[in-house]
């Protein structure tokens, strides 16, 4: 895959991201039925982020996003990452601790590579949208966490 150059080309890179985290997490809640609704909420918020960003895609004006400080080739190994973790769920049986691992290995992956804090938005509306996916983000990796403690704890308790 090639560099993304324009704030579009980044942003349809981060939307293809988003997607494929959500549908891994689809795949996880066919999984764990115990929890599916656990992974069906944070799979249709990466959904609802997606097309978010899809929107901001179509609308956003050259020079509205620094692009200075974001690396698409991030972006493109995290979703050679996410395509291995789905082929892996497809072809394996994964315990809930390995799915939780994957999905806090993912969400913190975002965090701190600041994915949606790196640009210099212009616009007030695309401040919001990506500092809400940013939020969003952080309120996964807690969820997560907490349900991997609570996974371990019920298993070594």
């Amino acid at each position: 895959m090639r560099a993304a150059e324009s704030e579009t080309e980044v942003l349809d890179l981060l939307a293809v991201h988003e997607r494929a985290v959500g549908r891994l997490y689809m795949i996880y809640s066919e999984m764990f039925l115990e929890h599916q609704g656990f992974w069906l909420g944070l799979a249709a918020e990466e959904m609802m982020h997606a097309a978010t960003i899809e929107e901001l895609a179509r609308s956003i004006e050259p020079g509205a996003l620094d692009l200075r400080r974001f690396n698409p080739n991030a972006v493109s190994t995290s979703l050679e990452y996410v395509a291995t973790r789905v082929r892996e769920a497809q072809t394996r049986d994964l315990d809930i601790v390995t799915a939780l691992s994957v999905a806090l290995d993912l969400e913190r992956a975002i965090i701190e590579r600041k994915w949606f804090e790196a640009f210099r938005a212009q616009s007030v509306e695309v401040r919001t949208a990506l500092g809400g996916i940013a939020a969003d983000t952080r309120r996964h990796a807690q969820m997560v966490t907490a349900m991997w403690e609570a996974t371990r704890r019920r298993r070594n308790g």
